[in-house]
């Protein structure tokens, strides 16, 4: 279990182990799912196609497979969302 402690800024550290299992690096993007029974889901956000298209930096068109291949490079080692 990782605990991390609220500044007075309202902000908080990610601790290393979230960090880790998210594959987190600067500028991602978290959302916070809260339950009614105080739990609080927290994910990463997948790229939005602009970003992917950004992020390959290409100038032709992709074939089906060349943007599914991308989109499991951009967001990690899970299976790609069709």
């Amino acid at each position: 279990m990782s605990k991390a402690t609220m500044t007075s800024k309202n902000q908080l550290t990610v601790p290393e182990e979230v960090r880790r299992t998210l594959h987190l690096a600067p500028g991602d993007r978290l959302t916070f799912d809260c339950g009614d029974d105080g739990r609080v889901v927290v994910t990463k956000d997948s790229p939005a196609a602009e970003e992917l298209f950004q992020r390959l930096k290409v100038s032709k068109r992709l074939s089906d497979r060349e943007l599914r291949d991308a989109r499991k490079e951009a967001w990690g080692s899970g299976r790609a969302r069709d």
